[in-house]
């Protein structure tokens, strides 16, 4: 086949050579790398630590991160909470958000009793959330229902994460099982 036949340099190698000839694979293919591409071009490293850093808290951080961004919180307790939204004020859609704790990151409820929606220090609504090595303490309140991680969204992955010391660890919905 030529190089038309095949639609573009990128696939000539892989689907001229392949029984993927036919143009709805191609086709599939091309949006495949592009969303790639996309991802792999945008998606930025933030970091929290106490001062010198992109930002003072963890919220700060979530609240500007976009697809596929990437959040590394320093060794501090930060009395902080933060709720993670998938659908943003400007319309756009926000997923893929990756925060990581360093040996001795510890998110604190404040000691104001102010919670993300009143119940959780970190609420998930987003789209495919990783956390990781993080300690997650401190939320209390008088109707014993507030939490560590309350997680509405979908596709929540937890490595490393210690939940301790508030009325629940986590706490999940259906949607946390199907999207």
């Amino acid at each position: 086949p030529t190089f038309a036949d095949c639609g573009s340099s990128v696939f000539t190698s892989v689907a001229c050579q392949s029984p993927l000839r036919s143009t709805a694979a191609v086709t599939m293919m091309k949006h495949v790398l592009a969303l790639l591409q996309v991802h792999t071009a945008t998606a930025v490293t933030w970091r929290v630590c106490p001062q010198g850093c992109d930002f003072r808290l963890p919220s700060m951080a979530v609240n500007e991160a976009a697809n596929g961004d990437e959040i590394v919180i320093e060794a501090a307790v930060y009395q902080n909470f933060f709720t993670i939204q998938p659908n943003r004020p400007d319309g756009s859609v926000t997923q893929d958000i990756y925060i990581r704790g360093e040996v001795g990151a510890v998110l604190e409820a404040p000691e104001d009793g102010s919670l993300a929606r009143g119940q959780a220090i970190i609420w998930n609504e987003g789209i495919n959330t990783w956390i990781e090595n993080l300690e997650i303490r401190g939320a209390d309140c008088p109707e014993a229902s507030c939490g560590g991680i309350r997680h509405t969204g979908f596709n929540l992955t937890l490595q490393n994460v210690w939940v301790r010391d508030n009325d629940y660890g986590i706490r999940a919905t259906r949607s946390a099982i199907y999207p």
